[in-house]
C-alpha cells in the first residue's frame, strides 16, 4: 500500500537527504540511521527509489506507524534491484548495537499493517529484518498485520527474518504476525518468538511461501497464536525445506501445517501435525514444552525441549539466541527461539540480579 502522498514525500526525502537534514550520520548514500517514526518512513522511501543497496540502522526505542496519512512502514521497490537491511537496537550515533528485540518496537497502533517490505519482481536484491519487536498491527487486507516481507512473483533475493518478536498483530484476510518469503531465493526463518497474533481469516502465527532454492525455519517458538484457517505457522512451495529445533504449542487449528511441502522434520516439538513429513524426519516429539509462564515462552529446567535440538542444522546453527545468550549451553541446543532454562520465576539465577546485554560494536 503506498499513496500519493507518499510518493511526493518519497521525492522530499531525495533533496532533504542531499541538504543532510534528514537522516542522522549517514555514512555513505547507502546507509541511515534513523531515530524518529518521520526518519525511519523516510528512509525507506528513499531506499526504494535510490538504486542502491540500502542498511538502515534503527536507533532503539518506539516508532509507532506513520500517523498522516495512516500507512504502515512501507518499503515499496519496484523499480529496484537492490537490496535491503532493516536493523535494530542501535546507539544514538548507530556505532554499537544491542541485539535484543525488546529494545526496537514497531508499533501498529492497533489499526494498521505495522510493515510491508515489496521488493521488485525483477529483484535479486537480499532482504534482512532483524532485531524488532513486530506489535499491535491490524490489516483488513489479505497480507500480514506485522510484517510482509519479500512474497512478490518472480522475486529471486533472499529473505531472512531473525532475532525479533511479532506478538499482538491481526490480519482479517491473511497472517497476523509474519507472512512472506522469497518466490526464487533462498529464505530464512530463525530465532523469532511469534506468540499472542491472530487472524479472521487466515493464518494467526506466520505463513512462509519459498520456492527458492532453500528454505531454513530454525529455533523458532510459534506459540498461542490463533486464526480462521491455522493458528501456528503454515507453510508452501517447492523449496527444498528444513525445519529443525522449533516449538509450535497451543496455536489453535495445526501448530504446523506443511500443506503440499515434505519437508525434513528434524528435533521439533509440536502439538499438532497438518501433513508428511519428508525423508530424514527424526527426533520430534509433542510434549507441553513447560514454558515459565502465561506470558514467558523461556523454558523451565523441567521442559522437554531443553538439550533435545539438533546441533547442526541444514542452514546453520544461530550462533545466539533470541536475547543475546550464547546459542548452546551444555552440549546440545535447546528447542525454540530462548536457550538456557529459566531456573527461577523472576528469570535469575540465586544471587543474580544483572540483565543480559550482548552489544555488537560497529555493526
Amino acid at each position: 500500500m503506498i499513496t500519493a502522498e507518499r510518493r511526493l514525500f518519497a521525492s522530499l526525502v531525495v533533496v532533504l537527504c542531499l541538504m543532510g537534514s534528514l537522516i542522522v550520520g549517514v555514512a555513505s548514500a547507502e546507509e541511515f540511521c534513523v531515530s524518529t517514526t518521520e526518519q525511519l518512513a523516510g528512509a525507506l522511501d528513499m531506499a526504494a527509489v535510490n538504486s542502491e543497496d540500502d542498511v538502515i540502522r534503527v536507533v532503539r526505542g518506539t516508532y509507532l506507524t506513520p500517523d498522516t496519512p495512516p500507512t504502515p512502514f512501507t518499503y515499496f521497490g519496484p523499480q529496484e534491484d537492490y537490496g535491503l537491511e532493516l536493523l535494530g537496537g542501535w546507539d544514538a550515533a548507530c556505532a554499537s548495537r544491542i541485539l535484543d528485540p525488546t529494545n526496537t518496537i514497531l508499533d501498529g497502533r492497533n489499526s494498521i499493517q505495522v510493515i510491508d517490505i515489496t521488493p521488485a519482481s525483477t529483484s535479486y536484491g537480499d532482504l534482512l529484518f532483524q532485531g524488532f519487536t513486530v506489535q499491535n498491527g491490524y490489516n483488513p487486507s489479505f497480507w500480514a498485520g506485522g510484517l510482509s516481507i519479500g512474497r512478490t512473483s518472480g522475486f529471486s533475493g533472499s529473505v531472512t527474518v531473525e532475532f525479533n518478536i511479532f506478538a499482538g498483530n491481526q490480519g482479517d484476510g491473511g497472517a497476523g504476525g509474519l507472512f512472506g518469503g522469497s518466490d526464487n531465493g533462498l529464505t530464512r526463518i530463525e530465532n523469532n518468538l511469534i506468540v499472542g497474533n491472530t487472524s479472521t481469516g487466515g493464518w494467526g502465527g506466520a505463513q512462509i511461501t519459498s520456492n527458492g532454492p532453500e528454505f531454513f525455519i530454525t529455533n523458532n517458538t510459534i506459540a498461542d497464536n490463533s486464526g480462521q484457517v491455522d493458528g501456528g505457522l503454515t507453510i508452501s512451495g517447492s523449496a527444498p525445506i528444513w525445519i529443525t529445533n522449533n516449538i509450535f504449542w497451543g496455536n489453535t487449528g495445526w501448530d504446523l501445517n506443511l500443506g503440499t511441502t515434505t519437508p525434513v522434520v528434524l528435533h521439533n516439538n509440536y502439538g499438532t501435525l497438518l501433513g508428511s513429513p519428508g525423508t530424514g524426519s527424526v527426533n520430534n516429539i509433542s510434549l507441553d514444552p513447560d514454558f515459565a509462564d502465561i506470558d514467558d515462552y523461556h523454558l523451565k529446567t523441567s521442559s522437554p525441549s531443553v538439550n533435545l535440538g539438533y546441533n547442526f542444522p541444514a542452514g546453520g546453527l544461530p550462533v545466539q539466541d533470541l536475547e543475546g545468550e550464547p546459542r548452546i549451553q551444555g552440549t546440545v541446543v535447546d528447542m525454540g527461539a530462548y536457550e538456557g532454562p529459566v531456573l527461577f520465576k523472576d528469570d535469575f539465577e540465586d544471587g543474580d540480579t544483572s540483565d543480559w546485554s550482548a552489544t555488537v560494536p560497529g555493526g
